[in-house]
């Protein structure tokens, strides 16, 4: 990511986690390797990107959180298990909040928002749990 907020991409694409649209149909290990711009976020300025294993999300300057990539245990949070080859606009459940900070695991996502809320999506499988409270961070 630059600084004027484009963003570039390179690596493996097999799972579809550069968003480029291409590596999903590919039938072997796609491999971009020189850096690349993602055009789906060419009218659009990204404030922060966070990466998980194989999934990627994005937050913009209008408060968009935006994730493509490996989406088979919901960390994509675009209400399905399946993969996003380019870049798809998710929602939270609190809507019109600001989103203060995004972050990715392996097979999850997370995402402080305005009202102090700390939302994660997707599966969790290192010892973060709910346990059924809602605590708000301040």
């Amino acid at each position: 990511m630059t600084v004027s907020g484009d963003v570039f991409c390179w690596g493996s694409d097999k799972l579809g986690q550069l968003g480029l649209g291409e590596g999903m149909r590919q039938m072997s290990n796609f491999q971009q390797t020189a850096p690349r711009a993602l055009v789906a976020f060419k009218q659009k300025v990204i404030y922060e990107i966070a990466a998980g294993y194989g999934h990627g999300i994005a937050r913009t300057d209008i408060n968009e959180l935006w994730s493509w990539g490996l989406g088979t245990r919901g960390q994509l949070g675009l209400g399905r298990t399946s993969n996003a080859e380019l870049p798809e606009l998710a929602h939270l459940e609190e809507e019109n909040q600001e989103i203060y900070s995004i972050a990715c695991g392996l097979c999850h996502s997370a995402a402080i928002i305005g009202n102090g809320y700390l939302y994660t999506w997707g599966y969790v499988c290192c010892k973060l749990t709910h346990s059924g409270l809602t605590e708000q961070l301040g």
